[in-house]
Parts: structure tokens; C-alpha cells; sequence
């Protein structure tokens, strides 16, 4: 095949008219840091002194009492565990608990929280802190658990973004 001149300067010129087959584009991506979230245990979660007998007392978040089975030795010291959360004003927060591994014939369950008195969950930071309440209720089977003062049942508060 020959190419005239005419033929070549056109194939030529349509090669460099084509558009660019790549491109180069610096950009920027925008990241809005914020303080995370933070837990204070105010006040502890306590049951006070039960007598060893089979049944279920229960101290609600607002902590009120609930002793069906005439548990309580000494109710003194019965209450609601407290707890300081500080976030960013606006931010919504979700609220799990979980029960941890008690000692024996001691059951932690029915667990339930309010964020300053409104059981909404997520709950939305109205300002940079909030009182979260945790209540629960313990479960004594008198036949495996053991007397002792002190006896921790664990539980894990988990406070997280939604």
C-alpha cells in the first residue's frame, strides 16, 4: 500500500485529535476528627446483702427494688450502677450489656439501662455527657451458691457510634 503525503498528514492529524486514553487527577478526601467516647462508672451496680435462699431480686435502672421473694438481709446499700458517658453533642450512641460468667448458683439477667431518665436506644447526646443507669436483676439458686461477702457478677457496658 502507498501512502501519499495528503493520506498520511490526515491519518497523523486523527491520531493526535484522538482524546487522552488516561488522565491524572489530584484530589483531596475530608475527615472530620472528633473525641471518641468515654465511661465513667459513677456508682456501682449492688444488690446489697440476700439471704441464701432460692428467688430473684431485681433493682430497675430508676432504682427502684423489687424483692418477691423476701431476699434482702440488709437494703442499705441497694442500688443502680451509674455511669458518666461523654461524647460530642449530637452524636447517637447505642447501648448493649452483656452478662458476664457469675459465680456459682448466682444468675445475672434481665439487664436494662436508661440515658438520663429515657430509655430510647440509640440514644442521641443531647450535650457532651449523659448519665447512663444500668438495673438488673440477680437470680439465686440456694442449692449450688455460696455465702461470702463481695461476690462480683460480672457484666460488660458497651457504649459505641451507631
Amino acid at each position: 500500500m502507498k501512502w501519499s503525503a495528503p493520506t498520511f498528514v490526515a491519518t497523523a492529524l486523527l491520531v493526535l485529535a484522538a482524546p487522552a486514553q488516561a488522565i491524572d487527577l489530584d484530589t483531596n478526601a475530608v475527615v472530620n476528627i472528633v473525641e471518641g467516647i468515654e465511661i465513667v462508672e459513677d456508682q456501682q451496680l449492688n444488690f446489697g446483702t440476700l439471704a441464701l435462699n432460692s428467688g430473684t431480686l431485681s433493682i430497675s435502672s430508676a432504682g427502684v427494688v423489687s424483692d418477691p421473694n423476701n431476699l434482702t438481709a440488709d437494703g442499705t446499700s441497694q442500688r443502680e450502677a451509674l455511669f458518666t458517658v461523654t461524647s460530642v453533642t449530637g452524636s447517637v450512641l447505642d447501648v448493649t450489656l452483656v452478662p458476664g460468667t457469675p459465680p456459682t448458683g448466682l444468675l445475672l439477667q434481665a439487664m436494662q439501662f436508661d440515658f438520663d431518665g429515657t430509655t430510647v436506644n440509640p440514644h442521641t447526646m443531647a450535650g457532651p455527657s449523659a448519665t447512663l443507669a444500668v438495673g438488673a436483676e440477680i437470680v439465686i439458686d440456694r442449692t449450688s451458691a455460696n455465702t461470702g461477702n463481695g461476690q462480683t457478677l460480672p457484666y460488660t457496658v458497651t457504649v459505641a457510634f451507631n
